[in-house]
């Protein structure tokens, strides 16, 4: 992901019911491109919704795993 400018950056998991179900990050990142992973072992099949949170701008995305 490229961060325009440095930012507290936030990447957050849920459920579909809504629920949280992990913060995959939480810090401050510097301005410039990062990449991100998390271990998706533990998750039952299902859809996720993940909100990137760069200071107060959401981007939300779907994702499936099965």
């Amino acid at each position: 992901m490229f961060i325009p400018n440095s930012a507290n950056v936030s990447i957050t998991a849920f459920d579909q019911s809504g629920k949280m179900v992990i913060k995959i990050l939480d810090r401050y990142l510097t301005k410039g491109n990062h990449n991100s992973s998390f271990n998706i072992a533990g998750l039952p099949h299902g859809i996720y919704t993940l909100v990137l949170e760069i200071d107060k701008t959401k981007t939300i995305m779907k994702k499936i795993v099965h």
